[in-house]
């Protein structure tokens, strides 16, 4: 009897001690201090990073279809403190854009991926697909300038409205009504020629407390 009860201790302990290392430097989304720009790792599979558009709000990007033959994508908005974030533990993670990317100031992305929340966006799965949004808007710039990726992927796919960097602007640049962005082809977008992604609302729900 002993030696089960001294078992089940055992197990507890080690439960306890496995839970305090998982939770090391995590904490609560909705306890978490956020501004815009912060890129977080969350503690689910789907979606494992997050970034901050503003005090409450998170997004992340929609992977479509698993074959990829999906032509569209949007952004997710969530509130921090919406059902769909009770109980997400989050760690911010460390963005250095010193040396490769000219200090460019992730607040800048986020202002624009804010007002980007629910649009029906251009897809390509190897060339503008929920990462190469994702590195846009953290690093200012979408894709890499090496020989490799130039061979394998052509640069950013036909029509992908992130071929102008965001180096030299401001969030007030980002904003503006009249802010545009352009293709590899020198295509121009506002943010207005955008529609709604379809039944966003339907599949994602709003992007509020609730």
């Amino acid at each position: 009897m002993q030696w089960m009860i001294l078992l089940i201790t055992t197990l507890g302990l080690l439960e306890v001690v496995a839970i305090k290392k998982w939770n090391f430097g995590y904490g609560l989304l909705s306890e978490t201090n956020l501004k815009a720009g912060d890129y977080i790792r969350t503690s689910r599979t789907e979606p494992f990073h997050v970034f901050a558009v503003d005090e409450e709000t998170v997004i992340y990007g929609y992977k479509g279809s698993c074959h990829g033959i999906d032509l569209w994508t949007t952004l997710i908005g969530k509130n921090k403190f919406s059902k769909w974030a009770k109980g997400m533990m989050v760690q911010k993670e460390k963005i250095d854009n010193s040396k490769s990317y000219c200090n460019f100031d992730p607040a800048i992305g986020a202002a624009l991926a804010k007002r980007l929340i629910g649009k029906k966006l251009p897809f390509n799965r190897n060339s503008c697909n929920t990462y190469t949004y994702r590195r846009y808007f953290l690093r200012g710039k979408a894709v890499w300038n090496t020989c490799w990726y130039q061979f394998t992927f052509g640069g950013l796919s036909k029509g992908c409205p992130l071929a102008r960097e965001l180096y030299g602007l401001t969030v007030a640049h980002v904003e503006h009504p009249d802010f545009v962005l352009w293709d590899k082809d020198g295509y121009e977008y506002k943010i207005s020629d955008f529609k709604e992604y379809p039944n966003y609302v339907n599949l994602f729900g709003n992007w509020t407390r609730s």
